[in-house]
């Protein structure tokens, strides 16, 4: 190699310049060469390095912080695969030789890191878990991406990568990177093991052998358990062996965890399941880079590429979980997973549907559902107009939350069912469960999964469809029903039919503005206007992208005069709430003139002024709430309940004789 490495070590800090008598080969190669000199003539000075100068006739360059951290720890991986290699003999020396390098050749490994990693895996299952420990490094890792790979014929962009954000999820350490360079609004999610994990991947390795042994003997396990139960069972056999063979850690569960998911062979996927910013995640085809959507930096590029292995794994536990098929007759599938650390909906296509291969969409549930008043301080809605939808809600009033996708629809519904009152007896009818288990705070709920739309195109008759529950709830008295997504036109025929024989509740459906969804509904799915009023209140949410944020929030709050023919249904559209893109909420309607007062004050027999008292009530609540920063659901029910106790104490209702 044609250079002179000189270290100068001033206090808790190294630094090292790197001058090159003449060009070989690209900057990187010669950095990961250096680096990897010191590490084996001098540790301790090589874990104090934190500043690199690079020298070229009369150019001198600084090597980002960043950058050197990175590929201090991609050639701390590169010195634990050769000790790894030699102490399986001289049968691997192939591998070593053109992999590592023996002088007085170069190996692949400092000249090109991706082709390392895909030569690596060919070496049978040696190879694949030395291909698998180097792919873990921030470095070859934002090599494998399109947007942030550095640019290795031409050497490489030095202070390019500006550090956004970085938190621990599980055994993960995630760090958001921003490419300077780059004007697009995309970042990059940078996944890498808990330090502890790391320094310990050599004993690891010897659990990880052992446990997949012990799996292979209790075969029946995997055939008869839930993906959840099969998690716990990993977990805790790993978490014996990890104390059994004296490994020190203090990250048991973390460790313990990530084995169990490596193990099942879905390892890639856990950080996107784990992490709580993520909103939803999406891979567009095998030997791709997933992007996901994080509620601090929006869109992002994951530097986590998944294989055919990883997603037929990943399907393996789908098939499982909901005992679906997916084939090329059934290229579709949508299914809920849910375990003790995450809780997700699922949607797969595979070919011929999906041409170029499969591809996944995953959309997350917080473990921890919002509140109203969360959203409120997320400027979803304000404080009015949430007061209105509880309002309208306490009142069983029929709702209708319309919108995109991914615009906030079932948040919105689950942050107002949780303000139901405890007694009330609701039902729900979901296709993929997204409602909250609301148990734990003694409220009451018989929930039916039905067949989802996938299901009955592909002609599956296990389960009973949406429309036949919707029907048969007449029978079951409920207060209030739930009924997640409308999504057909027997969907929409069941709910009206539901509603017309006095059923009350709250649905969700995709439309883009109110006009389009009632023509929809009149014109292709034979709707009567007259039945359109039916539904009290219509909440359109919408979905705003700016830069690389996404704000979602109310757009509107609609109500329906009466209207018997189709002709003027559309002119007795009233709009009594406008949402604008600065969290500004316009009230467009006063509050007596409104037709769901109208409705409550004739059905109900309460006089107008209780109503309006309720109301100020709600308000004063949530105002309190927020400005107490009461959030979670436990603190958000607990306080609510406790404050509507009172509100229902004091109320006085005339009935007319």
């Amino acid at each position: 190699m044609n250079y002179e490495l000189f270290i100068s070590n001033k206090g808790s800090e190294a630094y090292a310049i790197i001058e090159l008598t003449r060009r070989d080969y690209p900057i990187l190669t010669y950095l990961i060469h250096a680096l990897k000199r010191l590490l084996i003539r001098n540790k301790r000075l090589f874990e104090k390095l934190r500043h690199v100068q690079i020298k070229l006739n009369n150019t001198e360059v600084a090597v980002d912080r960043e950058l050197v951290s990175a590929v201090k720890d991609y050639v701390e991986r590169i010195r634990y695969c050769e000790m790894v290699i030699r102490e399986h003999g001289t049968r691997e020396s192939s591998l070593l030789s053109y992999v590592f390098g023996v002088s007085p050749s170069l190996g692949l490994a400092y000249r090109d890191p991706l082709t390392t990693i895909v030569v690596l895996k060919k070496y049978g299952r040696l190879g694949m878990e030395l291909a698998q420990n180097l792919q873990g490094s921030p470095l070859i890792t934002m090599l494998s991406s399109s947007l942030f790979s550095l640019v290795r014929d031409g050497g490489m962009p030095l202070s390019t990568y500006k550090l956004l954000d970085s938190y621990e999820v599980g055994p993960f350490v995630i760090t958001i990177y921003r490419d300077v360079r780059l004007h697009i609004p995309i970042h990059c999610y940078h996944v890498d093991l808990l330090d502890e994990i790391k320094s310990n991947i050599p004993l690891l390795y010897n659990v990880e052998r052992d446990l997949i042994k012990w799996l292979k003997e209790a075969n029946s396990l995997v055939n008869s358990s839930t993906l959840n139960e099969l998690i716990e069972v990993l977990k805790d056999k790993c978490a014996e062996l990890i104390e059994s063979k004296g490994i020190p850690l203090d990250k048991l569960h973390e460790c313990s965890l990530y084995l169990a998911f490596k193990v099942i062979g879905i390892v890639k996927f856990l950080p996107f399941l784990l992490d709580e910013h993520v909103e939803e995640f999406y891979l567009d085809k095998p030997g791709r880079n997933v992007y996901l959507d994080h509620n601090r930096w929006g869109r992002c590029e994951a530097t986590i590429r998944i294989s055919d292995d990883d997603i037929e794994a990943f399907l393996t536990h789908i098939r499982l979980e909901g005992r679906k098929e997916i084939n090329v007759l059934c290229p579709s599938i949508k299914e809920d997973l849910k375990t003790k650390y995450f809780h997700v909906r699922v949607s797969i296509d595979i070919p011929p549907l999906a041409i170029q291969g499969v591809c996944i969409d995953v959309r997350r549930y917080r473990r921890s559902p919002f509140t109203l008043s969360e959203l409120i301080s997320l400027g979803t809605l304000d404080i009015d107009t949430a007061a209105y939808l509880l309002l309208a809600i306490r009142h069983r009033r029929n709702i209708l939350v319309l919108g995109e996708p991914g615009s906030g629809k079932t948040t919105l519904l689950n942050a107002l069912d949780l303000c139901t009152p405890c007694y009330w007896r609701k039902i729900y009818v979901e296709d993929v469960i997204e409602s909250i288990d609301q148990s734990r705070w003694n409220m009451h709920q018989v929930k039916f999964k039905v067949r989802t739309y996938e299901d009955e195109k592909r002609g599956e008759m296990a389960g009973s469809s949406k429309y036949d529950e919707i029907i048969k709830l007449l029978h079951r008295t409920p207060d209030y029903v739930i009924l997640g997504e409308v999504q057909t036109k027997d969907h929409v025929k069941a709910l009206f039919h539901a509603l017309a024989t006095g059923i009350r509740g709250i649905a969700t459906t995709h439309a883009n503005d109110i006009e389009g969804l009632i023509v929809r509904y009149v014109e292709l799915y034979d709707i009567h206007p007259s039945n359109i009023a039916l539904v009290d209140l219509f909440v359109l949410m919408t979905k705003l992208r700016r830069v690389n944020r996404i704000r979602r929030y109310v757009k509107a709050i609609y109500e329906i005069r009466c209207a018997k023919e189709y002709s003027n249904i559309l002119d007795n559209i009233l709009m009594v709430y406008r949402g604008l893109p600065n969290r500004r909420f316009i009230s467009m309607v006063p509050f007596e003139e409104r037709p769901l007062v109208n409705k409550i004050v004739q059905d109900e027999g309460i006089e107008e002024e209780v109503i309006v008292a309720e109301y100020m009530t709600y308000k004063s609540i949530l105002s309190e709430m927020t400005s107490k920063g009461i959030t979670s659901v436990d603190d958000f029910i607990q306080f609510f309940n406790k404050k509507v106790a009172i509100l229902e104490g004091n109320k006085f209702v005339r009935v007319e004789s």
